[in-house]
């Protein structure tokens, strides 16, 4: 009996050793590069589906950071509120084509 408790005491020693020490070590590894990434880095890091933009003054969508978009609105952005416009002209970006979709519809009607 007296073997059976050693040896359990001995495995969750060894066991939580070895948990704390690869809990630091990881803390030691990632917090720096966290600390030292700026909000930009992280935007780049982060691959966006699709772009909505202005292309020769109207509503565009490109492919990710293609120069020319694949499809052209016949919305002229100087037609939208100064708000919207300046949105657009940020960018907008999205993974989903059906919240693409929705912003479309959003800027086209």
């Amino acid at each position: 009996m007296k073997f059976k408790f050693i040896t359990v005491f001995m495995f969750l020693a060894v066991f939580s050793i070895t948990y704390l020490s690869i809990d630091v070590i990881t803390k030691s590894i990632f917090e720096p590069i966290q600390e030292n990434t700026t909000v930009s880095e992280a935007t780049n890091v982060h691959k966006y589906k699709y772009r909505i933009s202005v292309f020769n003054g109207k509503l565009a969508v490109f492919d990710r950071d293609s120069k020319l978009p694949y499809k052209v609105y016949d919305t002229y952005i100087d037609t939208l509120p100064e708000e919207d416009r300046k949105i657009i002209e940020d960018g907008i970006f999205t993974d989903s084509s059906s919240e693409l979709m929705r912003i479309i519809e959003d800027y086209t009607s």
